[in-house]
């Protein structure tokens, strides 16, 4: 959906906006609302007013102008020539500007409705806080509360998970997708094999290195002892899924895996 969007509010920033309202309202008829729940120790208050507090900063720094190499030269760059030309094309000196990635279409959709490069660091800022929400619920599951919370402010409190957050970059997209894969993988009720295909195929299309994805969840219907049909299914979502960009580098190199491995 992200990447339709993206290419086609290049075309028309309006259509960005359309799809990003439809997206929005068919999300809103899904979600179920509830308040969290009050904090049941003070340990558990304490974790969280800690994880609070580094997300803040991490907050602050994602509102400021981007400062670091990748994100202002490739992350930043890419999506916003992108938008300002009304289409993919190369940049002197830089083999992955006709090469979009998933984070990178969702910084250009940002763009196009931002009409400006910065507000799109938001973005993987949002990631940062999906990626703590689903530690959350997965340890909520193994853990009692106040360590569960413990694990959240754990994360977030890595200072490198405070810096990256503040970034134009795309390892948090990746980590969300794999995060939120593993946690399905490893809970009770066994998901569909598709849903857990089109998370890795989303973690592998946000960064080369989300490869190890379907290696890591795979493990998993290994240890459950994953019927036939379950490994098509979760092989077939993953295909169609990681398809575009196969297809895609076939049609502009012949090589489906350009520029990461050779023919």
């Amino acid at each position: 959906g992200m990447l339709g969007v993206g290419l086609a509010g290049l075309a028309a920033p309006t259509v960005a906006w359309g799809g990003v309202v439809a997206a929005a309202v068919a999300g809103l008829r899904t979600i179920r609302w509830r308040l969290p729940a009050a904090p049941r120790s003070a340990g558990e208050a304490a974790a969280f007013g800690l994880a609070a507090c580094a997300a803040g900063v991490a907050l602050f720094g994602a509102l400021a102008p981007e400062a670091s190499v990748d994100g202002s030269a490739h992350h930043l760059a890419h999506p916003w020539t992108w938008a300002a030309h009304h289409k993919i094309h190369a940049l002197p000196h830089h083999f992955l500007a006709t090469f979009p990635a998933l984070l990178e279409m969702q910084y250009l959709v940002m763009m196009l409705l931002a009409g400006a490069p910065d507000p799109a660091k938001l973005v993987h800022f949002g990631w940062g806080i999906i990626v703590a929400g689903a530690l959350h619920g997965w340890a909520r599951e193994r853990l009692e509360p106040a360590w569960a919370a413990a694990a959240v402010a754990g994360c977030l409190l890595v200072p490198y998970m405070v810096l990256v957050m503040m970034w134009a970059y795309v390892d948090l997209g990746a980590a969300g997708y794999l995060t939120l894969a593993l946690w399905l993988a490893s809970s009770a009720a066994a998901p569909p094999a598709s849903l857990l295909g089109a998370l890795c195929g989303f973690a592998a299309g946000t960064k080369v290195t989300g490869v190890f994805a379907p290696v890591l969840v795979g493990m998993f219907l290994v240890i459950r002892r994953a019927r036939p049909r379950a490994w098509f299914q979760f092989a077939a979502t993953l295909g169609l899924v990681v398809a575009p960009w196969a297809l895609r580098n076939a049609a502009w190199t012949g090589n489906p895996a350009a520029p990461f491995l050779a023919r």
